[in-house]
């Protein structure tokens, strides 16, 4: 069974209100944009023009997953706590997994 398939069920099922079968001609595909880095890692790091500016992006396909850990780093750099293990920034290879 395909995605949309597999989504046409979810979606019957948690509204069931909703019409059984919906005309193809009301149906339409979309897809957003995932943005990455080229390494594939996020960027959870202050800005290197203002400290007061925390970025937190580049998750890609894992955005929703990596939310919880996102919050952490970020939570960290507000407090700068140390104690955290380093975010990600662009470029470095030497830092904490997510």
């Amino acid at each position: 069974m395909s995605s949309f398939g597999i989504n046409r069920r979810h979606l019957k099922r948690i509204y069931p209100a909703n019409p059984a079968d919906i005309a193809p001609s009301l149906i339409s595909r979309r897809m957003g944009h995932r943005p990455s880095i080229p390494d594939g890692r996020p960027v959870i790091a202050r800005s290197n023009n203002c400290d007061k500016i925390i970025r937190a992006f580049g998750h890609g396909h894992i955005g929703v997953a990596s939310a919880p850990k996102t919050t952490e780093f970020v939570s960290s750099l507000i407090a700068d706590d140390e104690s955290q293990p380093a975010a990600f920034a662009a470029g470095d290879s030497d830092t904490a997994e997510i």
